[in-house]
């Protein structure tokens, strides 16, 4: 005999308060159950949030008792299409980059979102970076300065919300 419940939790802010929008129970009985079996659901997300989920796993034969496990997997992040945002360490100044705070932010209009330069704003951004963590020795002209909390959104040019990328992986990855 097994069961298996799986749960899924939505919210706007990582930290925030969850809601349940999704619930999945499966029994596996006899001839069902074969070593490497497994099963899955998929859930299509409507609009970018912070996704968690949890499930509960009982196992058994007949005459013995069950084996339960039990797991939350940590928030993360889902854009509409169903796409997480990607865990990205930087290998030289060993720092992570960063997600933004909430899934919902407005829309700013453009006149008064902050503006790039990119020669001006990337320039000063390279200079901190190597003060901040020394020289990397990388050739920063195919490198892009990813904005975690995007101007559209209301972000801005300081160094926290700043992050170096190659240019293939922002292009590619997080811009496609």
């Amino acid at each position: 005999m097994g069961r298996r419940n799986k749960r899924l939790y939505v919210s706007n802010t990582y930290s925030g308060k969850y809601g349940r929008v999704f619930l999945h129970n499966r029994e596996f009985l006899g001839k069902d159950i074969k070593a490497g079996k497994s099963y899955s659901k998929s859930y299509y997300p409507k609009k970018t949030k912070f996704f968690m989920s949890q499930h509960t796993s009982v196992a058994g034969w007949k005459g013995s008792l069950p084996d339960t496990s039990a797991g939350t997997l940590a928030p993360a992040l889902a854009n509409k299409i169903a796409m997480l945002y990607p865990e990205i360490i930087n290998t030289h100044s060993k720092k992570t980059m960063p997600l933004p705070a909430k899934a919902n932010f407005p829309v700013v209009p453009v006149d008064k979102r902050t503006k790039w330069d990119s020669r001006t704003d990337q320039g000063n951004y390279i200079k901190k970076y190597i003060d901040t963590y020394g020289d990397p020795k990388w050739n920063w002209s195919s490198f892009d300065i990813h904005h975690v909390l995007p101007l559209k959104y209301g972000g801005k040019n300081n160094f926290n919300n700043l992050y170096p990328l190659p240019r293939d992986m922002h292009q590619n990855l997080l811009n496609p």
